[in-house]
């Protein structure tokens, strides 16, 4: 008989690497042989400097149902569910952080589970 034992770590937030906006990456290679620059990488005409602009984009304001995974109480179910918590459990765990609620407030989640009875 096998007794598997599952662990589960509630954490105040889980942000993700980079937020929704707009961001520049740039590289710059400078080549010097003997001691003497060849190729500038801090000249922006040089062909060994390169900026792209890249966008990252998170969810607006609605959830698709692809990223839900799973709800308790489940869908159409009938119970006495007054001693159960509510919850939502995500397929992408940096989702409620992906957005401000409140500007420049990182530490806030947009998203929240409403309960009403």
């Amino acid at each position: 008989m096998s007794t598997e034992t599952t662990k589960l770590d509630f954490i105040p937030n889980h942000k993700p690497a980079l937020t929704s906006g707009e961001y520049k990456i740039a590289v710059k290679h400078t080549l010097k042989i003997n001691g003497t620059t060849e190729l500038d990488g801090d000249n922006s005409s040089s062909p060994t400097h390169t900026e792209k602009l890249f966008y990252v984009a998170g969810a607006r304001f609605h959830i698709l149902p692809k990223q839900v995974h799973s709800v308790f109480p489940p869908l159409n179910s009938e119970g006495n569910y007054v001693n159960m918590f509510p919850h939502i459990l995500l397929n992408r765990n940096t989702l409620p952080w992906e957005r401000e609620a409140i500007s420049n407030d990182s530490e806030t989640p947009w998203l929240a589970l409403l309960v009403i009875h």
